[in-house]
């Protein structure tokens, strides 16, 4: 399975990092499980010049063996930023959240996740950038398709 997702990430946190997003996910699918596989994506600021990008496992199951409607969405991983003027640093990224199959035929799907999703910042990586929290929340929508 291949498919590319395009989504937002808006700041819940107050720290002017809200994010348009654009990932490609490489996996399997299986009856039960709908998508496991890796994500690599770009996300760039929407009010600053911040980049982020992550690499994330991706899980994403109805729970049942036949087709559904909604599903389960998990994703957790690495994310390499470039914040302000800092050099480029890693830290966590993950999300959870459910979806909604809006098209589900052979070789073919697309889909809107809905996610909660958070960055984690190690002190060091705080001062670096100037982010004066550990976590940064965020609400996502994304609409992905999937061969």
């Amino acid at each position: 399975m291949i498919g590319a997702e395009l989504s937002t990430s808006l700041d819940l946190s107050g720290a002017d990092m809200s994010t348009f997003n654009a990932d490609i996910l490489i996996g399997y699918r299986h009856k039960l499980i709908q998508t496991l596989g890796v994500s690599f994506g770009m996300h760039k600021s929407l009010g600053t010049r911040d980049s982020f990008i992550p690499i994330q496992l991706v899980f994403r199951s109805g729970l049942i063996p036949r087709q559904q409607l909604f599903f389960l969405h998990l994703s957790a991983g690495y994310s390499f930023n470039t914040i302000s003027s800092s050099p480029m640093f890693g830290d966590l990224a993950a999300s959870v959240g459910c979806g909604v199959n809006l098209v589900q035929k052979p070789g073919f799907q697309s889909k809107i996740v809905l996610a909660f999703g958070f960055r984690h910042f190690t002190e060091k990586h705080q001062a670096l950038a100037s982010v004066n929290k550990p976590n940064v929340g965020f609400a996502q929508i994304a609409f992905g398709i999937s061969m």
